[in-house]
């Protein structure tokens, strides 16, 4: 029978990396790091807990095969992408070199999408409906409140004793 395989932290960490790179797809996981998937698997559910050392994250972006491999290969395309482009039109290379791109843009954890925000004020009728609708509001309330001020009794209090 053999033995367990025996990984490390800096294992640990790689495998997280890539797992951010391949947005939590296992099975591209696997492939890009030949760990067995049972171990992918276990180690993702413990990721969910606790990631690994933002130091061996850091290292393992900076220095670790998988971004480096992707560089290269990432760069490669391009220049392969260059010499072809006068005599075909490269989208497959252009594809490969977009998918390369964004992993090595997830795996750096560099943002990978943008949010805009609009404010829009309100047209001048707008704000002219809803004063008027404040202003019969409170006309409303006041009438209201008027209307049962009016309705209450008066009752007269019986006074305090004396040296209190």
């Amino acid at each position: 029978m053999a033995g367990r395989t025996a990984y490390s932290e800096q294992d640990k960490a790689r495998v997280y990396v890539v797992l951010a790179a391949n947005k939590g797809n296992i099975k591209r996981t696997v492939r890009d790091t030949g760990i067995p998937e049972s171990t992918v698997r276990n180690w993702k559910r413990e990721f969910e807990k606790a990631p690994p050392s933002q130091e061996l994250v850091d290292a393992e972006v900076t220095t670790g095969d998988f971004v480096s491999d992707l560089e290269r290969t990432r760069n490669l395309a391009l220049r392969t992408l260059e010499t072809k482009i006068p005599t075909m039109n490269g989208s497959q290379l252009g594809v490969v070199f977009g998918i390369l791109e964004d992993k090595l843009t997830r795996a750096r954890g560099l943002a990978t999408e943008r949010t805009e925000h609009v404010h829009k004020l309100p047209s001048a009728e707008e704000l002219a409906l809803a004063g008027q609708m404040l202003a019969a509001g409170a006309l409303s309330a006041a009438r209201q409140r008027q209307a049962e001020i009016v309705e209450a009794e008066v009752r007269q209090q019986p006074a305090l004793p004396a040296g209190l």
